[in-house]
């Protein structure tokens, strides 16, 4: 409150505008404005080449390795899965996430991948891109997945994830902290991936923000 007292402020998702005006009791004028990508960029770039060359098809998830982001539930999730795939982390190795790995006999089946600054032809190659956090403001790695024409799943976290999918790929979300239920999603989309052809992305494009922002 007392940052931001009574400026107009502009949120990244209508649940951080939510945040600011009815749990934090800010008297600010909200806007809401979506991230800004430039979506022709990012499909140029995830057409780069991958460091790599992968053994198995793989799912990808990307971001730091914290209590929030819940690597713990993803790898529940990915131990009932079938060994068939690898899952991909592009997060910084831990000693804390080598264990969690390692105390799940998935230590074959999960590779750390590190930080990547090209993250594009990692989501590209992926099966699937998942999320599984506890919170969210406007989660950026569904969005540029999904530019890159890549299947996500995401838990129904507050806030962000229902605003880009709950119109368009319901079937995307999963509870919070169901590791079951995220197995289970995982699954299905890999069997059957859902048909993005009808997401219309626009809405995220730097030219809708820069209108919205003037």
């Amino acid at each position: 409150q007392a940052l931001y007292g009574a400026r107009s402020l502009i949120a990244v998702s209508a649940g951080v505008a939510r945040d600011l005006t009815a749990r934090l009791g800010l008297a600010s004028r909200v806007a809401t404005i979506a991230n800004p990508f430039d979506l022709s960029a990012i499909r140029a770039q995830a057409c780069e080449p991958l460091p790599f060359t992968p053994e198995r098809e793989y799912v990808l998830h990307v971001g730091r390795f914290s209590a929030q982001k819940r690597h713990d539930l993803l790898l529940d999730a990915w131990a009932a899965l079938p060994d068939e795939r690898d899952l991909i982390l592009l997060t910084e190795s831990t000693p804390a996430l080598q264990t969690m790995i390692a105390e799940r006999g998935l230590s074959r089946r999960v590779k750390i991948a590190g930080f990547q600054a090209n993250p594009y032809p990692w989501m590209a190659g992926a099966r699937l891109l998942v999320l599984c956090s506890d919170h969210e403001g406007l989660p950026n790695v569904l969005i540029e997945a999904l530019i890159c024409g890549t299947p996500v799943i995401s838990t129904d976290c507050p806030s962000g994830p229902r605003e880009i999918l709950g119109a368009a790929l319901p079937s995307a979300l999963v509870p919070c902290g169901d590791a079951v239920a995220l197995a289970r999603r995982m699954q299905d989309f890999l069997a059957s991936p859902p048909d993005l052809s009808h997401l219309d992305l626009s809405a995220y494009s730097a030219e809708q923000a820069a209108l919205a922002y003037e």
